[in-house]
């Protein structure tokens, strides 16, 4: 029973690391909504992403405190860590696109400026389906590989929203070629958020069949 728990409090911790992480992502959106509309405003919001960052993270480290104090049984014990380092890793992204953009301010034509606030969303949206996604673990096979798909699946769309993004920034007549450079870096920052989700639905994958051989 004293074991079970303690599954069970880790498997709600990572329920709220989800949730801290989704704090951050959401805050980061509206960071750079702001950017995007010119609105100095945006440096509260990202000083704001990098709380939310540091919170995500206090929670992962209690995350592992807890699977190296005996949670879950050793075969286990690894991939529960690795998955929430990973998890961890898509907050950090977010916080180094903050950085980035504060530092650097980097220019985006206006006729782009929609696509680039669309790229944003759909990166933090791609979150849902891994929200809650450790409480069906080990309830549901179906639904659990479900969520996971439905990452790949919005992630794959990310991918060519940025490729076409990206493609017209080098043709853009009003960028010179260091614009250009920094624009695309901006872009593939944000569409990177999403292939860390992406790895986070790659492990769950491993771990359901691993469960399942």
């Amino acid at each position: 029973m004293f074991f079970g728990q303690r599954e069970d409090d880790v498997k709600q911790l990572i329920n709220q690391q989800l949730e801290s992480v989704q704090d951050c992502l959401e805050t980061f959106s509206q960071m750079m909504q702001l950017y995007l509309k010119g609105d100095k405003k945006f440096r509260d919001l990202s000083y704001q992403v990098h709380e939310a960052e540091h919170a995500a993270d206090e929670i992962r480290r209690e995350i592992e405190l807890k699977i190296y104090e005996g949670a879950f049984m050793p075969a286990y014990r690894g991939d529960y860590i690795s998955l929430v380092e990973l998890i961890d890793k898509i907050a950090n992204r977010a916080e180094t696109i903050s950085d980035f953009v504060a530092q650097q301010n980097p220019y985006i034509p206006e006729d782009l400026l929609p696509r680039v606030k669309e790229l944003t969303v759909e990166v933090v949206d791609c979150l849902d389906p891994l929200l809650k996604i450790i409480d069906v673990l080990d309830k549901s096979w179906k639904e659990a590989s479900k969520r996971a798909q439905q990452v790949e699946n919005a992630e794959q769309k990310i991918d060519q929203i940025e490729w076409k993004l990206i493609s017209d920034i080098f043709e853009h007549e009003e960028l010179d070629l260091a614009e250009k450079m920094q624009a695309r870096d901006l872009v593939h920052l944000i569409a990177s958020i999403s292939d860390r989700m992406e790895t986070v639905s790659d492990r769950i994958d491993i771990m359901l069949a691993k469960r399942n051989l």
